[in-house]
């Protein structure tokens, strides 16, 4: 096993971080939860290494780097403000997206290789999100239900898949390792 930690994440562009950190500063992200997610952290997990063993992950890495080349580029939106857990005290808070059937693609065929490699694959069914907040830890429980839960359809351009390290005493905490650009 690695000390380090990795994962496989879509980056969000800044043209989608306003609304987002106007989110978090309605909720109060930063008092009321364990961790607020920097603006430069935003992004849409496909597959999480942990420490994974480093031989494996490189394996897997280059694969994908065949395999997940030949994917064309598409594009995602904003749709709601979302949460794991309970509604009062949300373990996740966070960005949901609109349905897109070439996203859960891409994370199937990423999630099939990776158990290939030897990979514990997660048994939840996968919920793209944009992690706003994680650890809900205020005394009083969340009014979600006074807050406006819609987000701006904002529409971007997915292009890339990034291999990102986790530097947990860091802000912003991901360090981009490697790309994989998609088919334009």
């Amino acid at each position: 096993m690695s000390e380090d930690h990795y994962f496989i994440a879509f980056p969000v562009p800044e043209k989608v971080h306003e609304p987002l950190i106007r989110v978090q500063q309605t909720y109060g992200t930063g008092e009321k939860f364990k961790n607020e997610t920097d603006r430069e952290d935003f992004h849409i997990t496909l597959l999480f290494f942990g420490g994974w063993d480093n031989e494996k992950r490189e394996r897997l890495w280059a694969e994908l780097k065949a395999k997940i080349a030949e994917e064309p580029a598409f594009s995602l939106s904003l749709r709601e403000v979302g949460f794991f857990g309970r509604p009062a005290e949300p373990r996740v808070l966070f960005g949901g997206l609109k349905y897109s059937k070439t996203l859960m693609a891409v994370q199937k065929k990423i999630s099939g290789l990776a158990e290939k490699h030897g990979f514990p694959v997660e048994s939840r069914p996968y919920t793209p999100h944009i992690t706003l907040a994680k650890g809900y830890k205020a005394d009083k429980p969340l009014k979600l239900q006074h807050l406006d839960s819609d987000l701006p359809g904002i529409e971007w351009n997915v292009d890339e898949v990034i291999l990102y390290k986790i530097h947990p005493s860091r802000r912003p905490k991901y360090e981009k390792i490697d790309t994989i650009t998609l088919v334009r």
